[in-house]
């Protein structure tokens, strides 16, 4: 029985399944069809020796041509990882000396001219490693010892050292990162470890053990896939790892090599709006093949890149695309202790439709969704995020503004479902949008609980 406090949410149900079947009729009314793959879509690739720069390789009339860049303040720029965060700002490690490494942590913005202006996010960096950026914040795992540290996206002024893989055994080399916006993703020896970056303490699990043929100075790729999934670059093939049960399956199983060299797959990049992975073939060329995850054949794939060594020794790989998903916050605790996530399935993508889910809130009850156009400001409501503690939520948070509102039952899993409609119109490409649910629960005096947050874009 839903309790009096919901009648008018109840009552203004009817209000709000109008407002949404009126977005997905506007989809299918506007029946323009939209491409998910469209001229501009690329690699960032990092090549150096000699000399180096970070290449910008776009699709241009079904070709990668090198469009722009940018150069580090000495070689190797790079070599910590180049990646990119979901408001289209680049980061990398410029090293100013081969010998000594001192490090300095950069970021680069691009303009509607294609021009990239830079700016110091950290210097020193005494730590190599791999780097990733989640939200306002860049996490690195350290080379050899297992160490994580993080530091702020801007206003850094040192790396701060926050736990240690090691408890969990990892040791080796570090090949490759990733992240959902809430995990990061490392990979170090043969296993695949995750951080939760928004845990109160440092907090790490092991995703999936022995998924690669580790051997030492050999680096494998870790990229971001679909569907809560890796993508992973072994050697001669490539594969998905679910992050939850980590089990590992091929998508790839003898990507296409040029020169009859021996199949090695190094780093790896991945465009979910495209379907397309792009890989680092180690030969005396190399070569970035790209073409489908999905359903490859020998004549799919085409040259991103090409570089001859050592002048031109690949460094990292990473997508130049938006990023279509990731997750913000962190969720409040049911009255059975689990904390209420969200999830997503297919792309917002214009003319076509995707679905929010949320999973562990309490079983047989009521989930609101809410889509809104803001993360800082709540009208009505005041900043974003916003401690709901004073209306009897502890611990909870609201993360997103309110500007289109749904309910859906929750299943006897406690999981629920919505579909979002996107329709056709110019305004939209590149808009971003954020997603939250709250959840009936007898565990606090609201009777609600909050779970994560959701950023998305739309193409």
């Amino acid at each position: 029985m839903i309790p009096p406090r919901f009648a008018i949410l109840k009552e203004a149900h009817l209000i709000r399944s109008c407002l949404h079947l009126c977005w997905s009729l506007a989809a299918a009314l506007l029946v323009r069809p939209c491409s998910s793959q469209v001229d501009g879509d690329g690699w960032f690739v990092s090549a150096g020796g000699s000399g180096s720069y970070t290449y910008e390789m776009r699709l241009i009339g079904g070709q990668y041509q090198a469009v722009s860049g940018f150069t580090g303040l000495g070689s190797n720029p790079g070599s910590g990882g180049t990646c990119i965060s979901r408001t289209g700002e680049v980061y990398f490690v410029s090293i100013f000396s081969t010998v000594n490494w001192p490090r300095s942590v950069m970021a680069a913005q691009r303009n509607t001219q294609g021009v990239y202006s830079l700016r110091s996010v950290l210097n020193p960096m005494t730590a190599a490693g791999v780097m990733e950026v989640a939200g306002d914040t860049l996490w690195l795992l350290e080379q050899y010892t297992g160490r994580v540290y993080s530091w702020p996206t801007h206003g850094a002024t040192q790396a701060t050292l926050r736990g240690d893989l090691a408890i969990l055994g990892a040791s080796g080399d570090v090949w490759g990162v990733a992240t959902d916006g809430r995990e990061v993703f490392f990979g170090m020896g043969d296993s695949i470890y995750a951080v939760d970056t928004v845990a109160p303490t440092f907090s790490a699990r092991i995703v999936a053990g022995q998924v690669i043929p580790y051997a030492a100075g050999y680096r494998w790729g870790l990229a971001m896939g679909t569907c809560r999934r890796l993508v992973v670059g072994s050697r001669d093939r490539i594969l998905e790892v679910d992050i939850d049960s980590g089990v590992s399956t091929v998508a790839v199983a003898t990507p296409q090599l040029w020169g009859g060299y021996q199949p090695y797959v190094g780093f790896v990049a991945y465009n979910p709006w495209t379907d397309e992975v792009a890989y680092h073939q180690n030969t005396p060329y190399y070569l970035v093949p790209a073409g489908p995850l999905h359903g490859a054949t020998s004549t799919s794939w085409r040259v991103a890149f090409s570089g001859v060594y050592p002048s031109q020794m690949l460094l990292s790989l990473s997508t130049t695309a938006e990023i279509p998903f990731q997750y913000i916050g962190r969720g409040c605790p049911t009255s059975a202790g689990r904390e209420p996530r969200m999830l997503w399935s297919g792309l917002p993508l214009q003319g076509t439709a995707f679905s929010l889910s949320v999973r562990d809130t309490e079983p047989n009850g009521v989930a609101i969704f809410w889509l809104g156009t803001s993360e800082t400001q709540w009208p009505g409501a005041g900043p974003l995020p916003l401690d709901l503690s004073f209306v009897g939520a502890p611990g909870c948070t609201a993360y997103a503004s309110a500007d289109l509102t749904v309910l859906a039952a929750t299943d006897a899993s406690g999981l629920a479902t919505v579909s979002m409609g996107v329709p056709v119109a110019a305004i939209l490409h590149g808009m971003p949008f954020f997603a939250q649910t709250a959840s009936l629960t007898r565990g606090n005096a609201l009777g609600l609980v909050t779970s994560d947050a959701v950023a998305g874009r739309i193409r």
